[in-house]
């Protein structure tokens, strides 16, 4: 199992991006090498004048290293980036420096316009010669200034069984079955003058040999219900009083305070494999419809599911319950089943496990014996303390050094395979 809890947030941001449906408006990113491939814009954000990308995404959302990762990913130039996601068109070329090559803080230097009092446009990129670091920024000048180019993101990748790490930076292991509260969400809705709840939950069924996700529920309190399970791979969804049904791509309950746009369903990942659905959290605030979380997924039938959840707004924060949204708590205890560097750390997550049935709390009698039919098979089960030199060879063949890695050889130590080192691969790329 693979499941990702993950949390970007942008500011300064260009609407236009959105709008013209170019990229989202904040969460993780991915980019994509190749000249004709679209850029996706997801966390990267167009600083304000004179402020560093720390300002930007808070300081616990921005670390160098991921800002030299995702740079590293793209080959395309950062003129194409500001472009397609900023809506910021620079005069002159960036030098042709490719991402692999650029190693300094990237700015977007905008000059006055002479011969219109006030006004500037954007020059070219530059590069400040420092570490490409957080707290990078350009003063402002009389007649230029420089806006930081900055990718925001907080914690890391959670892979394993599961292996989860939340918003607020913890990092644990979770070997217990059951169904647990992932993510929740609950805030009012003001549009037009009326007051609404919003509510979400998202239920994960822990289970098998070894502990993967079998199973997510989602649930919107005020209107529909949509369930995945290992067994198919199929999203399903349900409207109070009526039938299950399969998901399809688009938008279901628009005109409702909080309604699920489901983006991509069932897109084949590494061969036939697995399959991948994304799918956005939406709700109407101020006469207008602001995305809360976006929901990833990865799934291989018959064996488990992965998933990503990505918030939007950093102030949304305040409004997230679950193992995602949970303070940072000393580890139960900590196991070494790796190497002398790597530990473990465990959780039980007691007050987030949910003892009730999983057909009682929404989900679909198909789903719930699938479920209690991989309880049945993870009863009694215990991992014990091994080598895992095999292991590590297996994972550092797909992941750099990194708590994915960690979380990598665990799995393929206990029970998984090399499968798992390529699926927590794909996840990073995603």
């Amino acid at each position: 199992m693979i499941l990702w809890l993950l949390f970007a947030v942008a500011s300064g941001y260009d609407q236009s991006c959105h709008d013209e449906g170019r990229c989202d408006a904040s969460s993780m990113v991915q980019m994509k090498a190749g000249a004709t491939q679209a850029i996706d814009c997801d966390g990267w954000v167009l600083a304000a004048p004179g402020t560093d990308c720390s300002d930007t995404c808070g300081a616990d959302l921005c670390t160098a290293e991921s800002i030299e990762k995702m740079s590293r990913k793209l080959f395309n130039g950062w003129r194409r980036l500001v472009s397609e996601c900023f809506g910021v068109v620079t005069r002159t070329a960036d030098r042709n420096v490719a991402f692999a090559d650029l190693r300094y803080a990237p700015f977007v230097l905008y000059e006055r316009i002479l011969s219109e009092e006030g006004q500037f446009e954007p020059i070219q990129i530059v590069e400040q010669q420092t570490a490409s670091s957080c707290d990078a920024k350009r003063a402002n000048e009389t007649n230029k200034y420089g806006r930081r180019i900055c990718f925001c993101s907080s914690s890391g990748p959670v892979t394993g069984d599961p292996h989860i790490t939340t918003l607020r930076g913890d990092h644990y292991t979770l070997l217990k079955q059951g169904t647990f509260l992932a993510w929740s969400f609950r805030k009012t809705s003001f549009n037009s003058g009326i007051q609404a709840p919003v509510e979400w939950q998202l239920l994960a069924s822990y289970s098998g040999a070894r502990f993967t996700t079998a199973g997510l529920l989602l649930i919107d309190h005020t209107h529909s219900v949509m369930e995945l399970t290992a067994k198919d791979c199929q999203w399903r969804g349900r409207q109070p009083g009526g039938e299950w049904h399969n998901a399809t791509v688009g938008v279901n309950g628009e005109d409702r305070p909080s309604y699920v746009e489901v983006i991509d369903l069932n897109r084949t990942i590494k061969g036939h494999l697995h399959t991948g659905s994304v799918m956005k959290l939406k709700m109407k605030e101020e006469d207008q419809t602001n995305s809360v979380a976006k929901l990833v997924t990865h799934c291989k039938p018959g064996d488990r599911l992965d998933f990503i959840v990505r918030m939007y707004d950093q102030d949304d924060l305040d409004h997230v319950g679950g193992e995602l949204g949970a303070p940072k708590h000393r580890a139960e205890k900590q196991v070494s089943f790796l190497s002398s560097k790597h530990m473990v750390n465990m959780k039980t997550d007691s007050e987030f496990e949910v003892p009730t049935a999983w057909l009682t709390l929404g989900g679909s009698e198909e789903a719930d014996s699938y479920l209690k039919t991989r309880m049945q098979a993870g009863a009694g089960v215990s991992l014990t303390q091994k080598s895992c030199s095999e292991a590590e060879r297996i994972c550092a063949k797909h992941l750099e050094e990194s708590e994915a890695f960690a979380d990598c050889v665990f799995d393929v130590c206990n029970g998984g395979n090399e499968a798992d080192a390529e699926a927590a691969a794909e996840m990073l790329a995603e």
